[in-house]
Formats: C-alpha cells, structure tokens, sequence
C-alpha cells in the first residue's frame, strides 16, 4: 500500500499513540486541537489554485497535491490580501474545519487563520503548532506520529495544519 512513500504521518490521540508505536510508528511531536469560540478578524479572498501547491510544497518539503486537491474540491481555499500563502476551509455541517494554513508571514499566516474561522463561525476545529490563538480553546493534543523519514515542517510558515482526518 505504502511502496512508493517515503513517510506516512498522521495525528492520533495521546491516549492511541502506543497502538501506533507498536505498528513501527516514531513519535514527532505535539499539536493543539482547538476549537473556535467566535469572533471576527482577518482579511482574505477566495481563490482557486494559483500557489498552492508550491507553497504547501514549500513548507511541508515533498508534493501532497493529492490530498490537497481533494481538500480544495471539498472546501474553500483562501489566499492573504497581502503576501503568499493559502488557507482551506472545510465547511463541514458536523465539523467545520479550517487548515492547512500555510503563509510566507506572520501577519498573512494570522489573517488567514482568523478569516477561516471567522467565516466558517464558532465550533469550528483546527489542528494548530500552538494554542496561542485569540478566540481558540484547545479541547486536547493530539501527537503526529510518522513512518520513515521525519516528516519536515517549516513552522514559520505553517499555522495550522490539514486536520484529524487527513494527516
């Protein structure tokens, strides 16, 4: 199944991580799972493709068009007013979910991150480096465990990442 791939990740609970670790599983590090309380912030505007696959490319280190053109079929992607980068929303009516965010700034990265969720309204979930979001409240961690290499991330560009479901 995974012949090809130089690394399979994904997120698990804290509490599955030992599952994992038993089926060759390394550990790599912590993210908060956050839900969004309200509030509105960010500006943004709706785009189709242009960067996005570079800049993922950019920041993740290797090509995961697959996924992400199924994330941006299913969504909304987001591009800053100011700077590059992206953002995709999932506007899930169980769970609406907003990530990756990925910017080349800060303040791009932050204004994609607020108008997500911001747009797609409270209880809406993302996976973050760093629960320290104005209008976020982290529900728990989740660990992202890997297979083969290390999987690199750049997180000065990444500010939340694809989610539970899609690693």
């Amino acid at each position: 199944l995974f012949k090809d791939k130089r690394t399979v990740s994904l997120f698990s609970t804290k509490e599955a991580t030992k599952l994992y670790a038993r089926a060759g599983f390394k550990r790599d590090r912590e993210f908060s799972f956050v839900k969004f309380w309200g509030g509105e912030r960010g500006a943004a505007e709706i785009i189709k493709n242009q960067n996005v696959l570079s800049m993922d490319r950019r920041c993740f280190g290797y090509d995961r068009g697959g996924v992400l053109k199924v994330m941006m079929k299913r969504g909304i992607t987001l591009s800053p007013r100011k700077g590059d980068g992206f953002a995709i929303l999932r506007p899930d009516p169980r769970e609406p979910a907003v990530g990756p965010v990925v910017a080349e700034d800060k303040g791009a990265g932050m204004d994609l991150l607020y108008c997500g969720l911001s747009t797609l309204g409270a209880g809406t979930v993302s996976v973050l480096p760093s629960p320290n979001v104005e209008g976020v409240k982290e529900i728990y961690k989740v660990v992202r465990l890997y297979m083969g290499e290390r999987p690199f991330t750049d997180y000065g560009k990444a500010f939340a990442l694809a989610g539970l479901e899609f690693g």
